[in-house]
């Protein structure tokens, strides 16, 4: 394919390579809409744990580490939501959340109660808001609960 590294070879207009390049895209996706697309068994655990299994390798190009975290999961947990992130120590691990996890970072140091820098409560209340709480809303809402709680 060296001979067609360099476009400006073929000596053509820009229009003609973009018309060029959606006619491949239709040719493309004219084949791929005539594959078959077969339903997963949902009811046979096994079954779907193999296809779990099958498109964890491929989406993880072929990482059978990966694959094998992901395909375990699933086995033991009955097809849960898995989040893959790519970790800062690069060790390659699984962690279960039971319950609802929020991404979210208490920045204000206020809150941390640890030599860690981190703030870890046990049986806490807890308030989200989709936006910056302003002093009316402190005054009428969050002040009186205070007091209840």
């Amino acid at each position: 394919m060296k001979e067609y590294d360099n476009i400006k070879e073929f000596n053509l207009p820009p229009r003609d390579i973009l018309n060029a390049y959606k006619r491949v895209t239709n040719m493309i996706i004219e084949k791929l809409e005539n594959y078959e697309i077969t339903k997963i068994d949902t009811d046979n655990h096994d079954k779907m744990v193999e296809t779990i299994s099958n498109v964890a390798y491929i989406s993880s190009n072929g990482d059978s580490e990966v694959t094998k975290l992901i395909s375990d999961m699933y086995d033991e947990l009955g097809f849960p939501l898995i989040t893959v992130k790519k970790a800062p120590d690069g060790i390659t691990k699984s962690t279960i959340t039971k319950g609802y996890h929020f991404d979210m970072i208490i920045r204000d140091a206020l809150y941390v109660n640890n030599e860690d820098r981190v703030a870890k409560y046990k049986n806490c209340d807890v308030l989200l808001f989709d936006h910056v709480i302003g002093m009316e809303c402190y005054e009428n809402i969050l002040k009186p609960l205070a007091k209840v709680f």
